[in-house]
């Protein structure tokens, strides 16, 4: 017998999901992932399809019923408890999916998990059919791993999460490319107004490993005495003013900050979009006065409070 379940809680919960409206990934192999989470995708998130001994679940896994239908029932409570504790398949579908589906869950898998690039190819202990998949993001849950699958999809030119799941080994992780994290930015978060946006600040840096301020900056970190990730202004500052290249590294530090900056945000300004050092320097040191990350369409609002008053 599985844990007594009422659909209409995880409909509700999926709603809050729902009006997320637009979330965007950006990576560092330099890919930008919107999607968003659609209610016609619940049934199959939740893997209803597969649960073929029930009636209503085979209508749906035949095609023979539409997911808003089959939401439908579910809120009106068609199904009784006792319908789903006999199904053979019901169990193995709870304790995989349904039991994990909730938007605490999922938030937190967005904003902490692990982003790989799907490869359906370097599964090589079983065939998979996720062959539509093109990014997954995965974290460690309990004993296992929970994975939800995203997928493009040609329609709306947008990405959904198209499957979601939890086992207890690493099948769909190992060998495949882990992308990490740039960017993150939820539109209209619940209780919130303005948009979420988080900056990975140190998956930035190892993304710009190749970056010649980051390699001239990165032969002085023993002078520092601080890894390249944990350099600042004040480190710097504290510097004895006879250390030699003391102004050498401030310089660098200074055009690596700039170079941080344009790869967070040009990423979601237009193509034409042009900003000069001084700006993205304004932009870097208003983060680190405020301590926040800044989304987007608050830095065009201070960069056009900015561009007025050198204007002036």
């Amino acid at each position: 017998m599985t844990e007594s379940i009422n659909f209409d809680n995880v409909i509700n919960e999926y709603e809050k999901l729902v009006n997320l409206k637009n979330i965007d990934l950006t990576l560092d192999n330099g890919d930008k992932v919107s999607f968003h989470f659609k209610m016609s995708q619940l049934p199959h998130l939740l893997g209803l399809q597969h649960i073929k001994d029930i009636p209503l679940f085979f209508k749906y896994s035949e095609k023979h019923i539409c997911a808003s239908d089959l939401l439908k029932e579910l809120k009106k409570g068609t199904l009784s408890q006792m319908e789903l504790d006999q199904s053979d398949h019901f169990k193995d579908i709870y304790g995989t999916r349904i039991q994990y589906f909730n938007s605490k869950h999922i938030m937190n898998l967005l904003l902490n998990g692990i982003v790989i690039a799907f490869n359906p190819s370097k599964i090589k202990c079983f065939e998979t059919k996720l062959d539509k998949i093109d990014y997954m993001i995965w974290e460690r849950l309990e004993d296992g791993y929970s994975h939800l699958g995203l997928g493009f999809s040609v329609e709306d030119n947008i990405g959904h999460p198209n499957t979601f799941f939890y086992r207890t080994n690493r099948d769909y992780i190992e060998e495949q490319t882990i992308c990490n994290k740039i960017t993150l930015k939820i539109k209209n978060p619940e209780c919130n107004e303005r948009e979420f946006f988080k900056i990975y600040w140190e998956n930035i840096c190892d993304s710009l490993a190749d970056n010649t301020h980051y390699k001239k900056l990165n032969k002085h970190t023993d002078l520092l005495g601080c890894d390249i990730k944990d350099i600042t202004e004040e480190k710097i500052h504290n510097l004895d003013p006879n250390t030699p290249d003391k102004e050498f590294i401030r310089k660098e530090f200074n055009l690596f900050q700039m170079d941080k900056i344009k790869h967070v945000y040009e990423p979601y300004f237009s193509a034409n979009f042009r900003w000069n050092n001084k700006e993205k320097l304004f932009i870097m040191n208003k983060i680190v006065e405020k301590g926040e990350d800044f989304p987007p369409s608050a830095v065009s609002v201070l960069l056009n409070d900015f561009r007025q008053k050198e204007s002036n």
